[in-house]
């Protein structure tokens, strides 16, 4: 059952304005775009039948990436420090606005695996795309898998 009243009429809806980036505990604003996801694919078993016998649990996968305007990128950089590619950190992305609940999503354990620069005639402000290598997500505090591992990363 939801808890939330319709119409919303106090209130807005989450939007882009709503997001809150916080890597390794610093807020960074200068954020243009984040995106991630997370699967977690079974495979079907079968024996000597064209009818599956079951089906395994699967494997978690979770990637994502920022676009991140060049001096914010620079500063993440920085904060990360030398060897930015092998350390890990956690990212949290909160989503807030009047009247309804604030969402906080955990990306677990995470590490920078690409950096892209394309830059092209134009007026827009120059940025960076940082792919991510994420362990896990909690979507709101809540883990997609039943018994996730436990312990540090």
């Amino acid at each position: 059952m939801s808890d939330i009243s319709y119409p919303l009429v106090n209130g807005v809806f989450h939007e882009w304005s709503s997001v809150e980036l916080k890597i390794k505990g610093k807020i960074y604003r200068r954020v243009k775009a984040i995106s991630y996801q997370e699967t977690l694919k079974p495979v079907k078993v079968y024996g000597t039948s064209a009818d599956p016998i079951g089906r395994t649990r699967g494997m978690r996968e979770a990637e994502g990436d920022i676009e991140i305007y060049l001096d914010e990128f620079r500063q993440i950089v920085a904060d990360i420090g030398p060897g930015f590619y092998e350390t890990v950190f956690d990212v949290t992305v909160s989503y807030s606005e009047t009247a309804v609940s604030t969402v906080t999503d955990h990306l677990v354990a995470v590490r920078a695996e690409e950096v892209g620069a394309s830059q092209s005639q134009s007026a827009d402000a120059l940025t960076r795309k940082l792919k991510l290598n994420i362990l896990s997500i909690k979507w709101n505090g809540v883990d997609g898998l039943k018994k996730p591992l436990s312990g540090a990363a």
